[in-house]
């Protein structure tokens, strides 16, 4: 897990105005809620991997061929290594070569890289949580918003 605690005040204020430019996607499980911590997210790999960024529907970032979907959690606190990362069922045909996992704080002071893993490793080790359902193993009390597969960070491999 990489810590990165030199978040500019200038990519906060560029994945906001990335935002609202999107608004609300179609089958958007947070409606629109998620799209800065997201957008911050897919600039904070494009920054650590000094890649491309894309932002296109399968992948955000490419460097040398090699297309990243970034995957971005907003928190409270460190993530802890049992914690989980997701892809939701709707976003499991995106055609990338590796998925990136992030957490931002809640104030976007500080974000973890958590890790990456390609597509076909993930959903072989992920398991799958329908809607509606309430995490009891990992994320306890955790109502899932949407069909996910969901797999630990301490299973992902080192970015």
């Amino acid at each position: 897990m990489i810590e990165i605690t030199d978040i500019p005040d200038w990519c906060v204020l560029l994945a906001k105005k990335r935002a609202e430019k999107l608004g609300i996607l179609r089958n958007s499980i947070t409606n629109g809620e998620g799209n800065i911590v997201g957008y911050l997210g897919q600039i904070i790999i494009t920054r650590y991997l000094k890649a491309e960024d894309v932002d296109m529907f399968d992948y955000d970032v490419m460097k040398k061929g090699i297309r990243y979907e970034v995957k971005t959690k907003r928190c409270n606190s460190k993530p802890l290594m049992d914690y989980d990362c997701s892809v939701y069922k709707s976003n499991a045909t995106q055609q990338c070569d590796y998925y990136v996992f992030v957490r931002v704080l809640s104030d976007f002071s500080k974000a973890w890289i958590l890790g990456k893993k390609s597509p076909e490793q993930y959903f072989k080790q992920a398991r799958f949580c329908k809607k509606g359902e309430y995490d009891i193993k990992s994320n306890l009390g955790f109502l899932y918003k949407g069909d996910s597969y969901n797999l630990a960070i301490k299973e992902l491999d080192q970015i």
